[in-house]
């Protein structure tokens, strides 16, 4: 049984599920198009294009050669999103990612859009297998009050100084761990950020991700490694925010 934790206004502004593919064959420039006559009912909105920069380092056509080098790459992904403009599923070759935005509509949506987006890659791309998954949760926490309210929503906020009369008035923190059981991979980010008018404001975002750089996960084990990630991102997420901030966000 799922025994989260849910609030009534919880703090995620964006949540976001990566996958990145082994590819099966050569990219068709038909597939995004094959892609949206298969999830055009959902995705109904004025579909979108974003321009991505790919840094490759040291290419393989450089390697060998006494010189270092890199390859700089334009990508464009198209964007499919509802006509709230709540949800987009973007895609690009040998990658797909589904967002949701606030309000956040619940693993109990979020997951079956992964799944279903997942499924309409699959069988039009036909890939070879999962080389990355990725859960990424960007939460904003935001209430009236001090700055010292603010901290006081984090199991580790940061200390004043011990060897002045001091006062904090900005932070900005980032930490990088790697499981011990599996190679995954995970950064948290807590910042001050600009918020609405009269408000405290801070940055919380909870970024997990798996590789598989030997052999790629068979594509029918991929939501399992999708639920798995973010079963971390919420013990990470519950262990880091204290009995205050979930009173704000029960509010």
């Amino acid at each position: 049984m799922d025994r989260r934790r849910t609030y009534k206004n919880p703090p995620i502004h964006e949540a976001v599920c990566g996958i990145h593919f082994a590819p099966g064959t050569d990219w068709d420039p038909t597939y995004p198009s094959l892609l949206y006559a298969r999830v055009r009912d959902k995705y109904s909105g004025k579909s979108r294009e974003q321009k991505l920069v790919n840094i490759e380092p040291n290419p393989a056509d450089t390697q060998g050669k006494g010189a270092a080098g890199m390859t700089v790459n334009e990508i464009t992904r198209l964007q499919f999103v509802t006509p709230d403009q709540k949800q987009v599923f973007g895609v690009y070759p040998d990658d797909l990612s589904v967002s949701v935005l606030r309000p956040y509509p619940g693993w109990e949506v979020f997951r079956p859009a992964i799944a279903d987006a997942l499924a309409a890659y699959s069988d039009i791309a036909k890939p070879a297998g999962v080389r990355r998954i990725g859960i990424r949760y960007i939460n904003i926490i935001e209430f009236p009050g001090s700055l010292s309210d603010l901290l006081g929503c984090f199991t580790n906020p940061p200390t004043r100084l011990p060897i002045a009369e001091s006062q904090i008035t900005n932070f900005t923190s980032r930490f990088e761990y790697l499981y011990n059981d599996e190679p995954i991979r995970a950064s948290v980010t807590t910042a001050r950020i600009v918020g609405a008018e009269r408000k405290m404001s801070a940055l919380f975002d909870i970024d997990l991700a798996l590789d598989w750089a030997a052999e790629p996960l068979p594509l029918e084990q991929t939501m399992t490694r999708v639920d798995e990630l973010r079963r971390r991102e919420r013990l990470i997420f519950e262990s880091l925010i204290t009995a205050q901030a979930r009173a704000i966000f029960d509010a």
